[in-house]
């Protein structure tokens, strides 16, 4: 692998529609040469969320590893249960009010997660064969996987611990969630998760909380054909066409993308731990330099128009 930006994005690619915004980013972005998308990771204890992002590449023409949670794993204990019993209800939810299209598009490839390897042996691969600090993790979801590879232990793949792995290998990680919100979806639904990542991660974190007020997506049902999953994707999990979403993903996804844009600009984040029980973040404003926040640094409907461009390969 060369030392071009190269992405690793980790998606929950469920529930909501702002995921796909993203990877479509990342994937026009692959076929740009601007970034190089080198693996995808399902963090999801869902069925559909490997499958789902595998037939978005494939309408790309992408090829790329897919590595997931599987959800038989965490339903062992009444630990693991209680761990994710809100996510779970939350993504059934989506499912019984017919929102989900990984479902439909996991239907349509006739796969499940029973067809792809677990997310942390397709995350050591992709660092142990990747240059020394050229790999951007972009997380646009909950943290288990990766809380997952860095508390991993040596194996057949790398002689070296998960942590010792991320440090050589990732350059930056950007995780999007809430550092003032109590119980923030991304990093409440997995709090234990959240917790170890900020506790264990060697690598330079970069926060991005921005995007409830810039609303994109609603060109898709006339700026794409009917078949295209970005389209589709929106429209079924908005249950309608025209209809835009806020930008959470795409906002994360822009920056890893291109770290050097006008649109956003960077703040030092400090220090801190997040709360298992509050599900809450708590700050020092002062701590590790390599804490960092990203804030929008334009007008709102500057970044959606740019944004929406973004999302069809237009910038």
């Amino acid at each position: 692998m060369n030392n071009k930006n190269c992405i690793i994005f980790d998606t929950d690619m469920d529930t909501d529609c702002d995921d796909v915004g993203a990877y479509a980013m990342v994937l026009e972005a692959h076929l740009q040469n601007k970034a190089e998308l080198i693996g995808v990771i399902a963090d999801s204890v869902c069925a559909y969320a490997a499958p789902c992002c595998e037939m978005i590449a494939k309408y790309y023409g992408v090829d790329v590893p897919i590595g997931t949670l599987h959800p038989d794993d965490y339903s062992s204990t009444p630990a693991d249960i209680s761990r994710f019993l809100a996510y779970r209800n939350h993504s059934q939810n989506c499912l019984s009010a017919k929102k989900s299209y990984n479902f439909v598009f996991a239907e349509e490839l006739k796969k499940s997660h029973k067809d792809y390897p677990s997310a942390v042996s397709v995350y050591r691969k992709l660092l142990s064969e990747s240059e020394d600090h050229s790999v951007t993790v972009l997380c646009v979801g909950m943290l288990t996987a990766i809380t997952e590879l860095l508390a991993s232990e040596p194996d057949e793949i790398s002689h070296l611990s998960g942590v010792a792995l991320f440090d050589k290998k990732v350059t930056r990680v950007i995780t999007m969630g809430n550092s003032v919100e109590v119980n923030d979806f991304n990093w409440g639904m997995d709090a234990y998760a959240t917790n170890q990542f900020f506790t264990l991660c060697p690598s330079p974190i970069y926060v991005s909380s921005d995007g409830a007020g810039v609303l994109t997506g609603d060109h898709l049902s006339f700026a794409l054909p009917s078949v295209h999953p970005l389209r589709r994707a929106y429209e079924i999990c908005l249950r309608k066409p025209n209809c835009a979403r806020a930008s959470w993903d795409l906002i994360a996804a822009l920056y890893a993308i291109d770290p050097h844009t006008p649109y956003l600009r960077i703040e030092d984040f400090g220090d801190g731990f997040y709360s298992v029980e509050k599900k809450q973040f708590y700050r020092k404003s002062t701590g590790k330099e390599n804490r960092k926040r990203i804030v929008i640094n334009c007008d709102v409907s500057k970044m959606a128009e740019y944004l929406n461009k973004a999302m069809l390969g237009l910038q």
